[in-house]
């Protein structure tokens, strides 16, 4: 009887010694289900740690992007544009992103002058077909305060702005101050009648100026919009 005294009261002991290990620090043994979730956020971690090095790279490459870089991260291969001056017709105006057609930030363009920064071609995909499609970031005229000045269009809207075709531009236009009193800034051209060119502005003002005192973009000379 003494030997099995002894024996309970030594398992007592070690019991207790046991639960005072594991609760010494209040805390409680973690479940089962609480252990699956410390995993899971450490898997998190690490594919979110891996996601920020895969960033970083694609940054460090854009900087220096040349020929054939990524342009960006929304399926854009960035090329070198052949021209840097283009006359554009583009119904839907410029966009903000060509992988977003739906961001519209301009104006319908008609005829219009811009200056081409960048060009891309966006990659294959399930939705896209033969050929890529080719896009132009292009710098333009605004008309109002709710329009951005750079954007992108389809390259097929643009073709070269060049000494032979520069007549067909419309917009935008400048006055030569030195033949005609001007202080409104950029000018649409209408129609031409007898010398005389009847011309739009900023708010909706029309006016008649003489043709000659009507300025266009020198072909082979960027920096119009500066």
């Amino acid at each position: 009887m003494e030997n099995d005294m002894k024996k309970l009261i030594t398992i007592a002991l070690l019991s207790g010694a046991l639960l005072l290990s594991g609760c010494g620090d209040g805390e409680l043994p973690l479940t089962k289900l609480e252990m699956e979730q410390e995993q899971r956020i450490e898997e998190l971690e690490a594919e979110l740690e891996q996601a920020e090095v895969r960033l970083a790279e694609a940054e460090e490459a854009l900087a220096g992007a040349g020929e054939g870089a990524e342009y960006s991260l929304e399926n854009m291969i960035r090329v070198e544009p052949e021209f840097s001056q283009a006359i554009v017709n583009c119904p839907e105006g410029i966009l903000v992103s060509p992988v977003e057609p739906q961001l519209k930030c301009g104006h319908p363009m008609e005829n219009e002058y811009v200056e081409v920064v960048a060009k891309c071609r966006v990659k294959l995909s399930s939705e896209l077909t033969e050929p890529p499609e080719e896009w132009l970031l292009v710098e333009c005229a605004v008309m109002d305060a709710t329009e951005g000045s750079l954007g992108w269009i389809p390259a097929e809207c643009a073709a070269e702005y060049t000494a032979e075709n520069m007549e067909q531009v419309t917009w935008p236009l400048k006055v030569d101050e030195s033949k005609f009193d001007w202080g409104y800034g950029l000018v649409s051209l209408g129609s031409v009648e007898d010398g005389a060119a009847q011309i739009g502005y900023h708010g909706g003002g029309s006016a008649s100026i003489p043709l000659e005192a009507l300025l266009r973009p020198e072909p082979g000379a960027t920096g119009w919009f500066e």
